[in-house]
Formats: structure tokens, sequence, C-alpha cells
């Protein structure tokens, strides 16, 4: 009889986390169908900064957030260069979204990038992710911890050349508000092309490919 107890409330335990679980999963393409790669997807509560989930669409445009805090109601924050950000508000519960993205009417110069491993300008080292990539690295994290110079302690912070870094930005805008193993743990290493030190402030930028 005792043994048929333990493993009742057991049981019941493993089943309550599985259905606290809130998975949201959609797709972001623009006005022609098109997916967009590299979108920036957030996920906060509403009239709130805090940063529950952060993700970045994959290369057909799909995204999906796994997340178990009880907030209600939630918003998703997405945005591209190139595209109108776009919030959405929505109640707490697993969903599918279909997001379009409007072109922005910013015109973009064309830069022309060339391909070498690490490059100084200036005060700014340019590291190419690809230059440290390889097929066992997943997120951004992993490739960073090959670069010569940075090091990612235990705790997420990251150092370069045994200062820490004091800014961490991602297609030039500060997300993240110090809390960097959001993006170093959900960041596919794919998604970036560039990783930028400036040594005078000391952020590091993340560029999407």
């Amino acid at each position: 009889m005792n043994y048929g107890k333990t493993f009742f409330w057991l049981f019941f335990f493993i089943v309550g986390n599985v259905q606290a679980q809130t998975i949201l999963k959609g797709s972001v393409s623009n006005a022609k169908n098109e997916p967009i790669s590299g979108a920036t997807v957030i996920l906060n509560p509403v009239n709130s900064p805090e940063i529950l989930k952060y993700t970045i669409t994959d290369q057909n445009g799909n995204f999906e957030l796994i997340f178990e805090p009880n907030v209600d109601p939630l918003q998703l924050k997405i945005s591209h260069i190139g595209y109108v950000k776009k919030t959405l508000i929505f109640a707490n519960k697993s969903q599918d979204f279909t997001i379009k993205l409007e072109e922005s009417s910013e015109k973009l110069k064309e830069v022309t990038v060339k391909s070498q491993r690490i490059e100084q300008r200036g005060d700014t080292l340019n590291y190419s992710v690809s230059a440290f990539t390889d097929q066992k690295d997943r997120v951004i994290a992993d490739v960073l911890k090959k670069m010569p110079g940075i090091e990612i302690k235990a705790s997420g912070q990251i150092f370069f050349e045994g200062e820490p870094i004091q800014k961490y930005y991602i297609e030039g805008l500060d997300l993240l508000e110090g809390r960097y193993n959001l993006a170093n743990d959900n960041l596919p290493a794919g998604a970036v092309s560039k990783v930028q030190i400036l040594k005078n402030h000391q952020p590091i930028k993340l560029l999407d490919s």
C-alpha cells in the first residue's frame, strides 16, 4: 500500500508540471509570404520590461517558446532590420501564430563584408563567427567560448581580456538588460555572422547575417 501511494503522488507531480507549460509556436513572413529568418522574438508580461523568453526565427521563419511562469496576459515583440516592429497581446495559453511584418520605409546602405577570421579597425575587434563554428555548435555561447580573449563564466557573465563586458547588443539594440544567458543559450550559432568587441566601452555586438 505504501509503495502504491508513493507512486501515485510522484506521477501526479510530473503530470502537473507538464500541464503548467505554455508552448507558443509561430511563423514570421513578409507581405510576399516569404519566411523571415533571424527575426527577434521577445516574450514579456504586458506593460512590463521583464523578458520571460527570447529566441530567433530559423531559416524557415519559424520559432517556438516554452515557458512556465503564471503570467497573464502576455505580449510578443517581433522585430527585424528592414521591417516595422510588431507587438501582439494575448492570453497565456498554448497557441500558434502567423505573423506578417511590413517592410520599413528606411533604406539601408549596401555593405560589402569580407570574410576574415579576426580583423581590427581602430578600437573595434571583429570576429567572423563562421571561422570559429563547427557542426557541434548549436548556440552562440558554443562559439564565443572558442574566440581568443573571450571567456564565459559559469554564471553566464562574459569577460574580454579579463575584464567584464558592460553591454551586450543584438542588431544594435541592448535588448537583454544584462541577462546575457537568454541570448547565449537560445540564439542559434548560425543566426550570427559577426561578433564585435568595442574596447573603449566593451560591449559585445551580435550581428545577424
